[in-house]
């Protein structure tokens, strides 16, 4: 048994010692080694199972739980499918950061590594665009100037609905595929698969 229902069981035999002791009128003027013999009577005694009822009626609607341990939370991090679900919403966090560093230390999980290559080639091609798009409006190079401004809004957008529709996609389980690298990281990541 786990340690915390032992000491719930020691507790509940210390609270009941103290409640025989406090209602025991002839025990106060005995020795304290005496008093644990003269209140044995007034513990609480164990359950005894009905005889008749061994086998598979012995703990009928007794459920059998162990005590959560404090300070850790009730997430399973021993299921594969959260660990998945986790570390693909986690290759958006940083947008193509994040998106590299899943895709270079996870060789085996095709769902992590199909979410990591996508963050990582949609956000570094807008990465990319940012850097023009800036350097045009830095420059500002005429004609250009007040189409980089609105390409530049409308990217950011475009950006932002793509990371939260592929967070989203992620903690769900399901393959978002994210405009014009959806299926160049859906190629990649199955380029080893064979079906049968």
């Amino acid at each position: 048994m786990s340690q915390f229902y032992e000491y719930g069981q020691e507790q509940a035999r210390q609270n009941a010692l103290r409640e025989a002791r406090a209602y025991a009128p002839q025990g106060d003027d005995l020795p304290a080694s005496q008093q644990s013999d003269h209140l044995a009577g007034y513990q609480q005694q164990e359950y005894q199972q009905p005889k008749g009822l061994e086998g598979p009626l012995k703990n009928y609607g007794q459920q059998q739980y162990e005590m959560p341990v404090p300070g850790l939370h009730y997430f399973d991090f021993g299921s594969y499918e959260i660990n998945s679900r986790f570390a693909a919403v986690l290759s958006y966090t940083a947008l193509w950061l994040t998106g590299l560093l899943f895709l270079l230390f996870e060789r085996k999980n095709r769902f992590v590594r199909f979410h990591a290559l996508q963050s990582l080639l949609f956000f570094g091609g807008v990465n990319v665009l940012y850097i023009f798009l800036i350097s045009i409006m830095v420059n500002q190079v005429p004609f250009l100037w007040g189409v980089a401004i609105f390409a530049f809004v409308v990217v950011n957008v475009v950006a932002f609905v793509a990371w939260i529709v592929g967070m989203v996609g992620a903690i769900r389980g399901k393959y978002v595929k994210l405009p014009f690298v959806g299926d160049i990281a859906e190629r990649y990541v199955n380029r080893n698969v064979t079906v049968k």
